[in-house]
């Protein structure tokens, strides 16, 4: 591993420095020689910059600094040497290092040298919080004495040392690693009689002005960023500026005083122990390896030769940053924050497998980590790891061009083919490889498969298809044989990414078939779903339906460390036996992966609603199911996946991690069609969300209630059976009610509405209960009284059959024609004389 630290120094980082050094010495012999300026290098990475500069000078050949010296000081020297003159500006760094610690914490920095006044050690206010600093200072106290006097004294010292540093030269340029420049915004505040300037390796912008020292005077020469810009590669940095700190950093403490001897002058303790830091390749490998390369630097190497060389290892050197590999953690790991300030703490870079007990989740571990990026790539599998350092930090800045569609292999039956399966994905391989297998291992085999890329890393999508297409026979999990052909696959990169509705119409667009059906990345099938929705929508005697659906099962699963659990299964919406409009206008009822549909229905309703981020396939199926009817397969065979436990924030479902999204568009689909309530289809719809908003909640609760008396374990099974009854009737009165609604609805019957109390313009004055305006449950009962209702067709709640087989006298009118139907009669009689309603 020290070899690889070393072999990194050398052949990454080298030519990287070697640039930075020949920009920084363009600018130390500019301040000399054209400004008169001093070039002061910063304890303590100054001493290494100083060694490394004058490695660079001597192996390029050039002429060596002239004024140049050492700033022995520290961020918190500088904040006690400049009490006296800038207090508030001292407290406020202070305060900044301390921000959820107690007033003792800083006195302990204060006086850690020469140990804490006996006088002051307990004193009941060290134990009040830090930000209680400033009313102590101010007081007369004796704690605030104390510490006034203490930064009284480290104030003359240190004034007195940069007088006599800079006492012939009226400007300074502050070399250092950088970031913010808070040392020579202190000492500029402070010794205005100066021009100080900055000369750093790079300057991160913060958003908070406070610390924009005047942007002229502060010089990053490698990079001027607030964020990661994959475009500029040396902005990495930003994300990881402890590489650069810890590379120059010596074996030494830091500066934090400074004495006046016999002679008056000062000095500090610490300048002999800096100046003794020997580097070794076992002790600094990446440091040596950088000075190896100086040391070797090619004479005569121009600034055209090293800027080509130091833009190369720039890109490695961002992909190491940025989108590290586990390998390039450990190699990196030894890496540490100095917490200095008065204190004598190294901070790790990453959290090490024994140190993780104190963070109980990956999540928590990557938040709290200094290397963000690092820490994913420890926690998770690697293509997880790239997924997750994507969202963190924005897609590669590598950009593929679209992919022309491969020919797909021509239908049998058709010559286009029958089905164009289509899935959308976005940087999630372990997902797309799953829905990969579950398409190809469909025992119907006529389809298309249509990959959109939505805007995600293309590499990712494109290796994913071609390790699953380059071996054939690969043995997904469930232990079948599978075949995935290349000519079977559309790839289509949409670059940027466009939505998920936008994303189904661009792929749709891509292909032909006579079926669609949406396969999204995270969800997966059995084995006949194909063939038994086909067959189902290719039986003549099924001609009326648009399409089909297929019961689902809910699949709760968790993205882990060692990939995805699934936690448990169960049937979605098992209650589900038919699609009717009413019950499809409360809400989705059944998920994409479960509905195949005919494209010519697709191509007359109109595509799906790219203006909406989320619930636009209920939208669409709303629109699909007011001009057709959808059929459904009673079997389970389509698996409706979520990431309900972990973290759901980067692998979640839209309906998990956006939930909020969901609410808010439910309004917006709802809003959308009933704003063209004015006749017409879409009139209809309108009305039919309208109402079906206010029995949502109604038969919601039935069914919650019903589920539980039906596996409620009691020995009081009578009064069980006579309750379970009459909340099956219940369900089943406010289902036949909507299905009376929407007939009444869709045939534009305007003085049925009347008649039961409604009219159009005021279909949403209903209430839950009746307050002196139409409850839901009168509705019901007016709806299923109505003189129309019965003129209808016998709604698919209603069991005709079992209903005539409860009531003979019924089927004995109905064979007479006294009734139409056991509807016509529940309609007119049932209803008063108390007969079930059965379903």
């Amino acid at each position: 591993m020290t070899d690889d630290r070393y072999n990194f120094g050398r052949d990454v980082l080298g030519p990287v420095v070697a640039l930075y050094l020949l920009r920084l010495y363009g600018h130390a012999v500019y301040f000399e020689e054209k400004l008169d300026a001093k070039i002061l290098f910063m304890s303590r990475a100054g001493i290494r910059i100083r060694r490394a500069l004058e490695t660079f000078v001597r192996s390029a050949r050039l002429k060596p600094l002239t004024n140049a010296d050492y700033l022995w000081a520290s961020r918190f020297l500088i904040a006690k040497g400049t009490w006296r003159r800038s207090p508030d500006q001292t407290l406020q760094l202070i305060l900044s290092e301390f921000p959820h610690g107690t007033v003792g914490d800083i006195v302990n920095a204060l006086f850690r040298h020469n140990g804490v006044p006996s006088k002051i050690a307990t004193d009941p206010a060290l134990q009040r919080p830090s930000g209680d600093l400033v009313s102590i200072v101010g007081s007369s106290e004796p704690l605030g004495k104390t510490i006034n006097g203490a930064l009284g004294q480290d104030s003359e010292a240190f004034e007195r040392y940069i007088e006599s540093l800079l006492s012939h030269n009226p400007r300074a340029l502050i070399v250092d690693t950088g970031w913010q420049a808070t040392s020579q915004r202190l000492l500029a505040q402070a010794f205005p009689q100066a021009d100080w300037w900055g000369a750093y390796f790079g300057r991160i912008i913060s958003p908070d002005p406070t610390k924009n020292f005047d942007p002229a005077r502060v010089i990053g020469l490698m990079f001027n960023a607030g964020k990661y810009d994959p475009l500029k590669p040396e902005t990495c940095l930003v994300e990881s500026r402890h590489l650069i700190e810890s590379l120059f950093e010596p074996h030494a403490p830091s500066v934090e005083r400074i004495l006046i001897n016999t002679n008056g002058a000062a000095q500090s303790p610490e300048i002999d122990a800096i100046l003794a830091d020997a580097p070794t390749k076992q002790s600094d490998p990446l440091f040596c390896g950088v000075l190896d390369y100086l040391d070797e630097l090619p004479h005569g190497s121009g600034i055209g030769a090293l800027t080509h060389e130091a833009g190369t290892c720039w890109k490695q050197l961002a992909e190491v940053i940025i989108y590290p590999t586990r390998k390039n953690v450990n190699m990196l790991r030894s890496i540490e924050r100095s917490a200095d300030f008065g204190r004598n703490l190294k901070v790790p870079i990453v959290f090490a497998a024994e140190d993780r007990h104190q963070w109980d989740k990956p999540e928590l571990r990557v938040k709290e980590s200094l290397w963000p990026s690092g820490q994913i790539a420890l926690e998770y599998p690697p293509e997880m790891a790239r997924v997750m350092q994507s969202k963190l930090h924005g897609p590669s800045s590598a950009i593929a061009s679209r992919l022309s569609p491969r020919p797909f292999l021509t239908s049998t039956r058709r010559g286009r083919p029958a089905v164009a399966v289509i899935t959308r994905t976005l940087d999630r391989p372990m997902f797309l490889r799953r829905a990969i297998e579950s398409v190809h291992s469909q025992t119907f085999k006529d389809f298309v498969h249509v990959v959109v890329n939505d805007g995600g890393d293309p590499e990712l999508a494109k290796s994913v298809i071609a390790e699953m297409t380059g071996t054939g026979g690969r043995v997904p999990a469930g232990g079948r044989n599978l075949s995935v052909d290349e000519r079977n696959i559309i790839l289509v990169d949409n670059v940027v990414n466009r939505g998920m509705e936008a994303a189904s119409n661009i792929a749709i667009a891509a292909c032909e078939s006579d079926y669609i059906v949406i396969h999204d990345d995270d969800d997966t099938w059995e084995p006949t779903f194909l063939e038994r929705t086909v067959s189902f929508l290719d039986d003549s005697k099924n001609h009326l339906y648009g399409g089909v659906i297929t019961k689902s099962t809910y699949v709760s699963e968790e993205v882990t460390g060692s990939g995805i659990a699934i936690h448990g299964r169960s049937p979605y919406n098992e209650w589900l036996d038919s699609i009717n409009i009413m019950e499809l206008a409360q809400g989705n009822v059944f998920p994409p992966i479960a509905f195949v549909f005919r494209r010519d229905v697709y191509d007359n309703i109109g595509r799906f609603d790219e203006r909406f981020p989320v619930l636009g396939d209920w939208d669409f199926n709303v629109r699909f199911l007011a001009q057709t009817d959808i059929g459904i397969v009673p079997e389970y065979l389509a698996n409706y996946h979520h990431r309900d436990r972990g973290d759901i924030t980067s692998f979640g479902n839209s309906v998990i991690s956006g939930r909020s999204k969901h609410l808010e568009f439910a309004s917006v689909v709802r809003n959308k069609l009933t704003r063209t309530s004015v006749g017409g289809q879409e009139g209809s719809l309108g009305a039919l969300l309208g109402i079906g908003l206010h029995f949502q909640d109604l038969l919601r609760t039935s069914r919650e209630s019903l589920a539980i008396l039906r596996t409620l374990k009691t020995g009081n099974t009578a009064h069980l059976a006579a309750q379970s009854s009459e909340s099956e009737n219940e369900l089943a009165k406010y289902k036949a009610a909507l299905e009376v609604l929407a007939s009444l609805v869709n045939s534009g019957d305007t003085s049925t509405l009347r008649e039961i109390g409604l009219r159009p313009p005021n279909l949403f004055g209903l209430r839950r209960r009746s307050h002196g305006k139409i409850s839901v449950g009168q509705l019901a009962d007016r709806l299923l009284s109505s003189t129309r209702s019965s003129s209808f067709g016998v709604p698919d709640s209603f069991s005709e059959a079992r209903y005539l087989a409860a009531n003979p006298d019924v089927a004995e009118s109905v064979r007479r024609g006294v009734f139409r139907s056991g509807w016509e009669h529940y309609t007119r009689h049932g209803r008063t004389e108390n007969r079930p309603l059965t379903s």
